[in-house]
């Protein structure tokens, strides 16, 4: 189901651009996490980055973004955002087999927006949460509705 009124709006945000083999999503991951800890900040939320770019050559731009507790100086290609928000966002949630599910709310999203004559305005996010032991992942997009 494709929930049409979502946002995002955090406070205290880390975030940093990589480009990388698409295999490789977890080794980076854990270096952007591993910087984050190296600045002594503590994670406040969920985990969440954009995919920037269609991977047909197998390498992904992503941007990754952390929720943290302090408000930090940054190093290296780390930012902090005292505020991070989108609004006019749709989403959807998966549950489970994240991989097959995933392409497969991409392919929701998108034949909805050409059916609904809708416009694409961002990459998709990929927000991960954690509730009680179970992990899911949200994917919103922002867009713009044609006249």
């Amino acid at each position: 189901m494709i929930f049409l009124k979502d946002n995002i709006r955090y406070e205290r945000v880390i975030s940093k651009n990589d480009t990388f083999y698409y295999k490789e999503i977890e080794q980076h991951l854990a270096l952007f996490l591993d910087e984050i800890k190296a600045l002594h900040a503590h994670p406040n939320g969920p985990l969440f980055y954009t995919v920037n770019n269609v991977p047909f050559d197998e390498q992904m731009k992503v941007t990754f973004f952390l929720l943290v507790k302090e408000e930090v100086r940054p190093a290296g290609e780390l930012k902090f955002h005292s505020y991070y928000s989108v609004e006019q966002m749709m989403s959807m949630r998966i549950l489970s087999d994240f991989e097959a599910n995933t392409q497969a709310a991409y392919s929701a999203i998108f034949q909805f927006m050409q059916a609904s004559n809708i416009q694409q305005l961002t990459p998709p996010y990929h927000i991960i949460h954690q509730e009680g032991g179970q992990q899911f992942v949200t994917i919103k997009l922002g867009y713009l509705r044609s006249e």
